[in-house]
């Protein structure tokens, strides 16, 4: 039998609680402390809050205060109060759930991917973004005429009906290391999301290359960055390190290279179905 979701658990929480009479005081000490629940023989109480060989009994509760109205009323605003509280943690809950994207700029299958991840993540589902590149230096480019990269690219393109979307495959393929560099720097900025989806639509659609340095630069500005800055920053190869290592990492924890997305101990490698990449987020936001 699988485990229920954090949501349903949260649920069924709430029922007992409001069933039992539970007041806020008593539910944002037991609850929102955290840790895990158990039974008493009549509510729940979580026992590393309570004094040792003194599990079984509720916490003190603050002094009561005077209320006006009937009991009715108060019972009214006490399930109102937990419905409130009970919606800022289901938020907090799924705030929780990211999606690790592994991914280079230059390969129509992360383009795609890309783009299908934010257009099917559900609410609550974070997308974190991890450089991994194809080719790196000084080994040379990727030959676009070559018999392995044209398989590649004829596969994506017929992954991306099924996705309803179409990829343009360039056919230039520079070195991607400069990109990654200027979306770290973005990161640091703030604006990484800007800077990153610019840099897909430039290679992808307008066939730019994003591994001159000028047209990066010019890609930063565009983006609301300072294009000195950024030249600077591009020059002296500030993030060029934390590229190497954050691929090396991916290499370590069993990512065999892009695209791969992961969450949740499930991953997923290459370019997934429609259908597969819905159920995958699904479970994520779980």
């Amino acid at each position: 039998m699988s485990r229920p979701s954090a949501r349903r658990r949260l649920a069924s929480e709430l029922t007992a609680m409001v069933a039992d009479g539970w007041s806020r005081a008593t539910f944002s000490l037991n609850v929102m402390g955290g840790g895990s629940m158990r039974w008493d023989g009549r509510r729940r109480v979580r026992p590393g809050m309570l004094p040792p060989g003194r599990a079984t009994k509720l916490p003190r509760r603050a002094p009561a205060i005077k209320r006006r109205g009937s009991a009715a009323g108060q019972a009214r605003r006490g399930r109102a109060a937990l419905l409130h509280i009970a919606r800022g943690a289901r938020f907090r809950l799924m705030e929780e759930a990211e999606v690790i994207f592994y991914f280079d700029y230059v390969d129509p299958a992360c383009y795609l991917l890309d783009r299908a991840l934010r257009a099917l993540a559900p609410d609550g589902v974070t997308l974190g973004c991890r450089p991994f590149e194809l080719r790196r230096p000084p080994l040379p480019p990727i030959d676009p005429g070559s018999e392995a990269w044209r398989s590649r690219c004829h596969a994506v393109q017929r992954g991306a009906a099924g996705y309803g979307l179409e990829v343009s495959i360039p056919g230039r393929m520079p070195w991607s290391r400069k990109a990654h560099e200027l979306s770290l720097h973005a990161r640091a900025k703030g604006c990484c999301e800007a800077v990153h989806s610019a840099l897909f639509r430039a290679f992808f659609e307008r066939k730019a290359d994003i591994g001159r340095i000028d047209v990066l630069i010019a890609l930063a500005e565009e983006a609301g960055l300072d294009p000195t800055e950024a030249r600077a920053v591009l020059d002296v190869d500030r993030y060029a390190a934390e590229v190497e290592e954050m691929r090396e990492a991916a290499l370590r924890s069993g990512v065999r290279g892009p695209p791969t997305v992961e969450a949740g101990g499930r991953r997923l490698e290459g370019l997934p179905g429609r259908q597969e990449l819905l159920r995958f987020l699904r479970a994520a936001a779980c």
